[in-house]
């Protein structure tokens, strides 16, 4: 499918991810004798504490449901995580929903073996389904915690978007989506984007898509209040006429001029742009950014991603005792 002819913002009625469950992979490796599955500590258990109230996962501002919490956010980058270092031994999950583990003090647990194939294309099949996966246990999270009608931004919207599905190569950054993204984490990608920006001057072609209206952020500057003590960035010297006025995708430079130039600036710039992480993602992936790379020399967004040095994208190889080998070092 043409990427353009995905719907840019989905609605939670309208996404499949809300509708069924996914199939599983069909040839699973059983589980190791006597190794600790904790069954108490389930999806379905932990969706019933949600249901019972006895924890809560979501940012929510003036009824709308921003994102994850902090304690949120913890649980599926984790989960994420430990996805993300079965591909990179070439091996996948094939059944999250059923075999992942939360314990009651919000650690994620895998303590299943996964499936090892050499096979390219079964691989890359493990990994949509891996996919379609994570993104019903969100579905699931959602539905357990706001049982009645929810405004939702777009950040949560464009997590669901079928945009991750036309390009599994960029399957990471759903697994890392800016959904889960605490404070730190959310000034940390915009300056990751900002260096990806001056590093490849082909990078501005994939925020082109900023200028969107139905993104929430168009014209970006004229949405800093005039007391707003980001004024005097925003009209530093010339800049707003030279870099600002007009350049929707100068809006991760001014979000580095802030983050660098004012210790305040983390939690008042997210008030204003809560949904720009989510929103540079999709644009970018929209952009097919991988298409127009002619240089070996230079990265794609994902993999600038994973070798930048910012702490969030930091993988460590997961093991559970007694069921994952003791895993070789990652480059």
């Amino acid at each position: 499918m043409d990427p353009t002819e995905i719907k840019l913002i989905p609605q939670i009625p309208d996404i499949i991810d809300f509708q069924r469950d996914p199939e599983s992979y069909g040839n699973l490796p059983p589980p190791i004798q006597g190794t600790d599955l904790k069954p108490n500590f389930t999806l379905e258990h932990f969706l019933d504490r949600l249901r019972n109230l006895e924890l809560n996962l979501w940012e929510v501002s003036e009824g709308r449901v921003i994102g994850f919490n902090v304690v949120g956010g913890k649980i599926f980058m984790d989960l994420g995580k430990i996805l993300i270092s079965f591909y990179q031994r070439g091996e996948f999950c094939g059944d999250i929903l059923n075999r992942v583990r939360i314990v009651e003090n919000q650690n994620v647990l895998y303590p299943y073996p996964t499936v090892k194939n050499t096979e390219p294309m079964s691989f890359s099949e493990g990994i949509k389904i891996d996919m379609m996966h994570f993104r019903r246990i969100i579905a699931k999270v959602i539905e357990a915690s706001f049982p009645g009608p929810q405004e939702f931004s777009n950040t949560v919207k464009l997590f669901f978007s079928e945009i991750f599905y036309q390009h599994t190569d960029f399957h990471i950054l759903q697994l890392l989506h800016p959904l889960f993204y605490n404070k730190l984490e959310r000034v940390n990608f915009a300056l990751l984007i900002d260096q990806y920006m001056q590093e490849y001057e082909y990078a501005e072609v994939g925020l082109a898509g900023l200028s969107n209206s139905d993104y929430g952020i168009g014209d970006w500057w004229t949405r800093i209040p005039p007391t707003s003590i980001y004024q005097d960035v925003l009209h530093f010297e010339n800049n707003f006429k030279a870099l600002y006025l007009g350049k929707h995708h100068n809006l991760i430079l001014f979000l580095r001029n802030c983050y660098l130039h004012n210790s305040r600036g983390a939690s008042m710039l997210h008030q204003l742009f809560p949904d720009v992480c989510a929103v540079v993602i999709d644009a970018i992936i929209r952009a097919d950014h991988m298409s127009f790379i002619d240089d070996p020399k230079q990265y794609t967004l994902m993999e600038y991603f994973l070798r930048s040095s910012f702490r969030f994208v930091i993988i460590i190889p997961y093991r559970y005792p007694g069921v994952h080998e003791a895993p070789h070092s990652i480059a």
